[in-house]
């Protein structure tokens, strides 16, 4: 008997994994949070965000602790004073109405004392940190409330975030001029959002300009960002206020994570240092200042 041979065909999946195009093997890279982050880097000088962030906390925290000590020195002098009188009171009244004073400047006292350690070691474990909270892929542009329409799509939808710390100032009612003090200490989390378009080759230079031109219009909250294989253009996409990244094999070359592994959830990565590069000057940043409000999302 003849024996057939049979032959086994490769698996659909194996051979649909083989034919992602350059677009999409340039999304997939950019998903690693590390990487967005040396992309970011390059292109708007990132890790000065975060240093911005941490030089308001220091400043911040700073004032607190003055505002700390200058009404511990108010509360200590109005304490001895209450003291002195209520020694020469007789029992009574006004002798119990001294000693509740002075207790309630004493419960003041050790609040302040309390405030004032923790300041510190917050002044001294602040640190400049950036955290990409999202990555989203084809981010819908809407228009319209209630029923909204969907018109358009970004490649990549970032969100990085930077922390803050400010003080909570009030008047002291003890205090004859009004003057303030301390009342407390709050996280402000500073958001950017980033509207990355990936183009591998650049067919047409106005073409990727209008599409950048309509991301602006309908998300005036995100910087915009152009990541592209070839080199063609980018001083004209700069001159014209688009920063861009030029995707190289050794840019994909650089494992930020295990293989197989993910970046974790909610991971806070340090600030990077600056980095090095060619063409005009790069953007910055806004300025993530106490008196701004942190970005909107969409």
């Amino acid at each position: 008997m003849k024996k057939v041979r049979v032959r086994r065909s490769r698996r659909a999946g194996s051979r649909s994994a083989t034919r992602l195009n350059a677009r999409d093997r340039i999304l997939i890279a950019l998903t690693d949070k590390p990487t967005i982050l040396r992309v970011l880097e390059a292109t708007h000088s990132a890790s000065e965000w975060a240093s911005a962030a941490l030089s308001g906390s220091r400043s911040e925290l700073a004032q607190g602790l003055e505002l700390v000590e200058a009404e511990r020195a108010r509360l200590a002098e109005r304490l001895r004073t209450a003291q002195a009188r209520g020694r020469g009171l007789p029992d009574g009244v006004r002798r119990s109405a001294t000693d509740a004073a002075c207790e309630r400047i004493e419960c003041r006292l050790a609040e302040l004392r309390e405030a004032a350690a923790q300041l510190t070691s917050l002044k001294e474990r602040a640190r400049a940190e950036l955290e990409v909270e999202s990555i989203e892929w084809q981010r819908p542009l809407t228009v319209g409330e209630g029923e909204v329409e969907v018109v358009g799509y970004v490649d990549l939808w970032v969100s990085v975030r930077t922390s803050t710390y400010r003080i909570q100032q009030g008047t002291d009612p003890w205090d004859a001029e009004g003057r303030p003090r301390y009342e407390g200490c709050s996280l402000h989390h500073l958001v950017r959002t980033v509207a990355i378009q990936v183009e591998p080759t650049i067919h047409s230079l106005s073409a990727l300009v209008r599409r950048v031109r309509f991301v602006q219009t309908h998300a005036r909250s995100a910087l915009n960002l152009v990541v592209t294989c070839d080199r063609f253009g980018t001083d004209l996409l700069a001159a014209q206020g688009i920063p861009t990244f030029v995707w190289t094999p050794e840019t994909a070359a650089k494992p930020s994570t295990p293989k197989g592994a993910l970046p974790a959830r909610g991971a806070r990565v340090p600030a990077l240092g600056s980095v090095e590069i060619d063409g005009p000057a790069r953007p910055s940043l806004p300025s993530p200042r106490p008196s701004l409000p942190p970005a909107p999302l969409g």
